[in-house]
């Protein structure tokens, strides 16, 4: 699959995320930090609820990167910054483009991913490296 520079990235939406599915994740991820699946704790330390974990996000980023490239890429380095907070129950689109690309060999694409929730704001800014499979 050819990334040429501006190609929008297939975007993922994921949604709604539930409580009972953060409760998953954290036991899957050993995410012991109580703010990602204790109601009482989440609102006791002044949040609405819940919060969905950073690393559940930039899993989605992941997977939305996996999803839109194609077997021909892999991610070579990932980055993400947390921007603002999302609670449950939400929707969240994973989106992107490529923004910068360099023949190889290897090839190289870098892309510029966001993910955005139901409202229109932009809680994680991401990029990625992504390297072209020699096989």
């Amino acid at each position: 699959m050819e990334l040429p520079i501006g190609m929008l990235l297939r975007p993922l939406t994921v949604g709604p995320i539930t409580i009972e599915e953060l409760v998953e994740w954290a036991v899957v991820s050993g995410d012991g930090n109580p703010l990602h699946f204790d109601t009482h704790i989440a609102r006791s330390q002044g949040f609405p609820d819940v919060l969905v974990s950073g690393a559940f996000k930039m899993s989605l980023v992941y997977r939305m990167l996996e999803e839109s490239t194609g077997a021909g890429w892999r991610i070579k380095r990932l980055m993400c910054r947390n921007a603002s907070i999302d609670t449950p129950p939400c929707t969240l689109t994973i989106e992107g483009r490529i923004e910068r690309a360099e023949d190889g060999p290897p090839a190289t694409r870098g892309a510029r991913i966001r993910v955005v929730n139901e409202a229109g704001v932009a809680t994680v800014l991401a990029t990625a490296e992504l390297v072209q499979r020699s096989y």
